[in-house]
C-alpha cells in the first residue's frame, strides 16, 4: 500500500540493492554501520531490521544499538526481527543452515542491550516459541 511515509533500505549486496531499485524503491548499497553515522543526531523516526542482528560480529552488534539510538528522535521505533535463539530448533538446527550466521541471539540477550542502550517501552514478540520438537520416551516409540 503506498503511503506517505519516505524511508530508504541499506544492504551491502549489490544484486539485493538493484533488485530493490528496479522496484522503485530507495536503497542504498552500504555498510549498515555507516549509514547510521552519516545521519544527524535524531534524525530518524525509525531503524528496522529484518534478518541482519545474526549476522554481525558483536561489536558490531553493540554499536548498531548505539547508533540506532542516536540518530532516532525521542519516541523513535528500533525494529528487528531476528531467528529466536531460544527455540531449540532454530538455535540448535536451522540458524546453521545460512553460513554467514554469526551466533543465535537469545531474546532477553536482545532486551537487554536495548535496555542498556536507553531504550524505553522494549518488547519482544516470539513469533516462534521456544519448544522441543522432540520426544523421549515411552510414548516416542523409540
Amino acid at each position: 500500500a503506498e503511503s506517505d511515509i519516505a524511508g530508504v533500505g541499506v544492504d551491502l549486496s549489490a544484486a539485493f540493492v538493484a533488485e530493490c531499485r528496479e522496484q522503485g524503491l530507495d536503497v542504498k548499497e552500504q555498510d549498515l554501520l555507516a549509514f547510521l553515522g552519516s545521519q544527524k543526531d535524531k534524525s530518524l523516526r525509525a531503524v528496522v531490521s529484518f534478518q541482519v542482528l545474526e549476522h554481525l560480529p558483536f561489536p558490531v552488534l553493540l554499536r548498531t544499538y548505539a547508533e540506532a539510538f542516536r540518530v532516532l528522535v525521542p519516541g523513535g521505533l528500533f525494529l528487528n526481527e531476528t531467528p529466536n535463539g531460544a527455540n531449540l530448533a532454530v538455535g540448535g538446527s536451522t540458524f546453521w543452515l545460512d553460513h554467514t550466521h554469526v551466533r543465535p541471539l537469545h531474546p532477553e540477550l536482545l532486551s537487554h542491550f536495548a535496555e542498556f542502550y536507553g531504550y524505553t517501552d522494549v518488547r519482544v514478540d516470539l513469533v516462534s516459541k521456544p519448544e522441543v520438537p522432540w520426544r523421549l520416551g515411552p510414548e516416542s516409540g523409540g
